[in-house]
């Protein structure tokens, strides 16, 4: 089990996400993807129509309904895959990218070593039980991220309700989409996606997002649920629980000045510091009502002051979070006071400095 806040890249829960599993039909997440980056690098067009293999036909299971000897267009394969979970059009798609589903395989091992899934290994396009197919939370959370942020034109085909191919009309399978969360904050928080899997080895799985108005994200993996029933009650939960018991929190702005320091032998007595990265965290309300930040740097502050130069740092620490060291820099220029001021100043400093 995995529960993320994509925005910050916050894990909000884990239970062995590393743990090798059986990702089932979460598997068609990475045939959408390498579909779609064909797509987008022009090897592939959405009205082009591929033929239906017999092995496609013949496959079983989830199925879009494909006819013996049909061939469908990219984009009704696509619909067919991410709304119906259809095997038949897992193997379309594969064998018409590249020509067989072992071919297609090896593209998208190739593809998940890409982008840094580690624990996964695929021999087919539409997750049909092998022991050799297997993947990870973290990994199949991570490429859910990587189709969200890589694909977004493509992404609202995974919201889709139904789909109807050969006046055969089906609804999506995963439960969150019936789930409205807006009662749960200021506007609207509604499911999105992502997939469902289920075999007799994996149990009941879903790799689920919702999105609220404000543009926060949550995506959770869960797998090996025992029904249907219990898939869509522990999903929605868990989700209700993301999104009431963590928020994001703008901690820091770039260019925020956040305290002065003492100038010596500067023509400004005083010189702000700025932090000059954004910091936005997902934390909970009483974790972040008792963050604390101490400002670290030698003073006074040598002129002369270039703008920009970091002068010191300040320190974020928080209960239950891992302490964050930022660098502050001068937020303006201050010249140096002229050698005769200088003298003078030092001449007073030695007289009256013990006595001031």
């Amino acid at each position: 089990k995995l529960v993320i806040d994509i925005e910050t890249n916050t894990v909000l829960y884990e239970k062995n996400p590393d743990a090798r599993m059986v990702p089932s039909s979460m598997t068609k997440v990475m045939t959408a993807y390498v579909v779609f980056n064909e797509v987008k690098a022009g090897r592939v067009d959405l009205h082009d129509r591929f033929p239906t293999p017999n092995a496609a036909y013949r496959r079983g299971g989830s199925s879009m309904f494909l006819l013996q000897n049909e061939r469908a267009s990219v984009i009704d394969l696509l619909y067919g895959l991410i709304v119906t979970s259809g095997n038949d059009a897992a193997i379309s798609l594969a064998h018409g990218v590249s020509g067989s589903e072992e071919a297609f395989a090896e593209l998208m091992n190739q593809t998940a070593q890409a982008i840094g899934m580690t624990g996964s290994n695929f021999v087919n396009a539409s997750g049909w039980p092998d022991d050799n197919h297997y993947s990870t939370a973290r990994d199949i959370a991570y490429l859910s991220m990587r189709l969200i942020s890589d694909h977004p034109d493509f992404y609202s085909i995974f919201s889709e309700r139904e789909f109807s191919h050969n006046a055969v009309e089906q609804l999506n399978r995963n439960p969150l989409l019936g789930e409205d969360f807006s009662d749960l904050g200021d506007g609207s928080i509604f499911a999105d996606g992502i997939k469902t899997g289920t075999t007799t080895a994996g149990g009941h799985g879903l790799v689920g997002s919702a999105q609220s108005g404000d543009g926060r994200r949550i995506l959770l993996v869960m797998n090996g649920m025992d029904s249907k029933r219990e898939r869509a009650d522990e999903t929605a939960r868990v989700m209700r629980w993301a999104f009431t018991s963590f928020d994001n929190y703008s901690v820091f702005q770039p260019g925020q000045t956040v305290g002065y320091a003492p100038v010596w032998l500067g023509q400004d007595e005083m010189v702000p510091l700025q932090v000059t990265q954004s910091v936005r965290m997902t934390l909970a309300p009483t974790t972040f009502d008792n963050l604390r930040a101490t400002l670290n740097f030698d003073s006074p502050v040598a002129a002369p002051v270039y703008l920009g130069q970091q002068v010191g740092e300040i320190h974020l620490v928080g209960p239950g979070i891992e302490p964050m060291r930022l660098p502050v820099v001068a937020g303006e220029s201050i010249d140096s006071i002229g050698r005769f001021q200088q003298v003078l100043t030092g001449l007073q400093h030695s007289m009256f400095g013990q006595e001031q």
